[in-house]
């Protein structure tokens, strides 16, 4: 279920670039086809996250979560064909890393 909401979750960043990308203006916005994508993925990802966090601790499934900013990155570079510059990768790593200290089991409060 993990899994789930952390592809739901980089689906919903794609289709909200997309959505910025198609120069909607908010009234045309209802009828945009990326924001209704949107919307649904991001529901999508909430039924995962709930569904992971009534089997395993918040603790332990919170880090996994922070692998949505790997694979954001991946679709800025390879889906909409932004620079990624050697430090947002080490950022990322960064964060990762970071995250999952803090929360695994017997880690800082």
């Amino acid at each position: 279920m993990v899994g789930g909401a952390i592809f739901f979750r980089s689906l919903a960043a794609v289709a909200a670039k997309a959505a910025a990308n198609s120069g909607a203006t908010l009234e045309s916005s209802i009828l945009n086809p990326w924001y209704g994508g949107l919307l649904a993925l991001l529901f999508l990802q909430a039924l995962c996250w709930t569904a992971a966090l009534r089997r395993i601790p918040l603790t332990v499934a919170y880090p996994f979560m922070s692998l949505v900013f790997a694979l954001n990155l991946a679709a800025a570079r390879w889906i909409f064909a932004e620079r990624v510059a050697p430090a947002h990768v080490w950022g990322v790593v960064l964060v990762i890393a970071g995250v999952s200290l803090v929360g695994r089991e017997g880690g800082p409060a």
